[in-house]
């Protein structure tokens, strides 16, 4: 379960978040780093999914221990569903760019489509490991807000 929530929900946002840092980083530095973390998390992502398939074909029931321990994290985490507010301003203003009120229109745009690209990798990931696509659909909902 700690892998499936880790690797494949967590570090699986994460190299969505790591892509939007690399793209929006503020130096050439910053932005080498965000790309070398990326593909760091990719592999454990990588590596979780292949794991889990290999076990949902032993165990037909692994689904449904997969499907409560997200209930089980939601229920636990309920205080914090959602994107952090501090953490979503902050990243609006490094997609931004500057202080414009446009700049800062398009990076909230910006933040949006990462948002939106966290949450269908999660589906993705979740239907391959088998579930329904409304099923991945309504679980990746259940993400909390610290995007692991």
């Amino acid at each position: 379960m700690a892998s499936f929530l880790l690797s494949v929900l967590g570090e699986g946002s994460f190299v969505d978040l790591l892509s939007f840092l690399h793209e929006n980083a503020p130096d050439p530095v910053t932005r080498r780093i965000c790309w070398l973390a990326m593909q760091d998390e990719r592999r454990h992502v990588v590596f979780g999914m292949a794991h889990l398939e290999h076990q949902a074909q032993l165990d037909p029931l692994l689904r449904d221990r997969l499907r409560a321990a997200i209930h089980r994290r939601h229920d636990a985490l309920a205080d914090t569903a959602g994107l952090n507010a501090d953490v979503f301003d902050a990243l609006v203003v490094l997609a931004a760019g500057g202080w414009h009120p446009d700049d800062v229109s398009a990076g909230f745009g910006r933040v949006q489509a990462l948002q939106h690209a966290m949450d269908q990798g999660r589906q993705r990931r979740l239907v391959r490991l088998g579930f329904r696509a409304d099923e991945a659909a309504a679980l990746s909902a259940l993400h909390t807000r610290n995007f692991m």
